[in-house]
C-alpha cells in the first residue's frame, strides 16, 4: 500500500514567505519508509527468508523505483530500532532459571 499525503503550501501576506505544513511524525527521521512498509521488510526477510535484493526486485515490478542500497540502510536502521527490545529480552532469559528446554514428546507409561 502507497500512502500519498498532501501539504498545504501557504504564502505569508507579510513576508511574502512560503510555509508548508509539518510532515507527519515517522519512525526514521528523514526517510520514505513508514513503520508498515519496515514490518514488512523486515518479517519478509527473516520470517520468510526472503533476502532483500528479490524484494527489491517485487518493488520494482510493482513500480516502486529504489535503490537496493536505500532497501539495505532501512532494513540496517530498522533493526537498529529493535535492538533495545532484543537486549531487554536476552537480559530477561538470562536471569530466568530455565535457559533452554526440550519439549520433544515422549512415550511413557503402558508398554504394549
Amino acid at each position: 500500500m502507497i500512502l500519498k499525503y498532501v501539504r498545504q503550501v501557504i504564502k505569508r501576506a507579510d513576508t511574502d514567505e512560503m510555509v508548508t505544513a509539518a510532515a507527519p511524525a515517522n519512525v526514521l527521521d528523514k526517510s520514505i519508509a513508514d513503520v508498515s512498509f519496515l514490518a514488512g521488510m523486515l518479517v519478509d526477510k527473516f520470517v520468510y527468508h526472503l533476502p532483500l535484493y528479490r524484494q527489491h526486485q517485487r518493488l520494482k515490478q510493482s513500480g516502486i523505483e529504489l535503490w537496493r542500497t536505500t532497501l539495505t540502510n532501512l532494513a540496517s536502521r530498522a533493526i537498529d530500532l529493535l535492538t533495545p527490545i532484543y537486549t531487554a529480552q536476552f537480559g530477561h532469559i538470562r536471569k530466568s532459571r530455565v535457559l533452554a528446554m526440550d519439549e520433544t514428546p515422549i512415550k511413557a507409561g503402558r508398554k504394549k
